[in-house]
């Protein structure tokens, strides 16, 4: 499958030239690795790698006071997890990590915009039947698809996944979890991601490059992936992401 990293879509910001990426893609498909061996590889990526420095809490502080839906009051009234209600926060957040003024950097994300509302999406805010709640997901879409540029989506076969899991020391949920409900676990994530991008993508938003990992090394990916992002103009091929 041919994958080019298309330009961004119209009507960014003039004030902001410079890219955003995310890596995207379910627990075992080597996102870390690869955000890793990017940032490390060109100075002209800005990696997103940590949540926790005072400018992004004060941030996250600002936002769960001001523009977040679900305060503190009504929390027993919606479906959502603490956890979920925390991902909400950093959605608004997160923002405040992209550069307001014009760069010639490209700023890479691993869990970013896409990966907080996919986690929601499949936490099911949708069907919230909250006005407030509705409307701040409506603003959230449309806030990422006219921000990010594009998503590298990295995926393979489910066994691969679970042995990938199984054998690294990082903590996951699905450690908990059988291996039939690992398998649901990735395929309910894969549809939720599914269902992001299709509404990102519907707001003429970010590009998507999809690689599987299975086939492809990450340092073979970086490769493929380097010169566009550090500024050149090849395109690149990918082999198509496991999923349906």
């Amino acid at each position: 499958m041919g994958v080019t990293l298309a330009a961004g879509p119209p009507g960014k910001s003039p004030e902001r030239s410079a890219q955003v990426v995310e890596i995207a893609g379910p627990a075992g498909a080597g996102k870390t690795t690869l955000f890793e061996a990017l940032s490390r590889a060109s100075p002209n990526i800005r990696a997103v790698a940590s949540l926790r420095t005072m400018s992004y809490l004060a941030s996250f502080a600002a936002t769960a006071l001001a523009s977040t839906p679900l305060h503190l009051r009504r929390y027993a009234r919606h479906s959502l997890g603490w956890r979920e209600r925390m991902i909400m926060i950093h959605a608004g957040a997160l923002h405040h990590m992209v550069p307001r003024t014009s760069q010639a950097r490209l700023t890479l994300f691993d869990q970013g915009p896409v990966f907080m509302l996919t986690r929601l999406y499949g936490s099911g805010v949708e069907r919230i039947e909250d006005e407030r709640v509705r409307r701040w997901w409506a603003a959230m879409i449309t806030r990422w698809a006219s921000t990010v540029d594009k998503v590298i989506r990295l995926d393979a076969p489910d066994a691969v996944l679970v042995q990938r899991i199984r054998v690294r020391e990082k903590w996951h949920v699905t450690k908990e979890k059988s291996e039939q409900d690992t398998y649901e676990f990735l395929r309910s994530f894969r549809r939720a991601c599914d269902a992001t991008l299709s509404r990102l993508g519907c707001l003429t938003g970010p590009r998507l490059v999809e690689f599987d990992t299975s086939t492809l090394s990450v340092n073979e990916i970086a490769e493929q992936l380097l010169p566009e992002l550090s500024g050149g103009r090849a395109a690149h091929r990918g082999s198509p992401s496991a999923h349906a």
